[in-house]
């Protein structure tokens, strides 16, 4: 099974930095009916500066997650 997803988050609040893009492209594996291997890559993009990331400037801060599932 395969996956995307864009989400678009505006804080308006009139600064750099209150608006955030992320693009999500993920993978499920089932290995048999009760083993799942879950990826996921994931793209945020800051529009600019942040504190609380601490930088300065637009950034892109990419991700990979993964997840092994087991059902008993």
């Amino acid at each position: 099974m395969l996956r995307g997803e864009v989400a678009h988050l505006d804080a308006d609040t009139g600064s750099d930095g209150d608006t955030l893009w992320a693009l999500t492209a993920g993978i499920n594996w089932f290995v048999n009916p009760n083993v799942r291997l879950q990826v996921n890559g994931t793209l945020h993009f800051f529009n600019g500066s942040s504190s609380i990331r601490g930088f300065d400037d637009d950034h892109v801060i990419p991700q990979l997650l993964t997840e092994l599932q087991f059902k008993f």
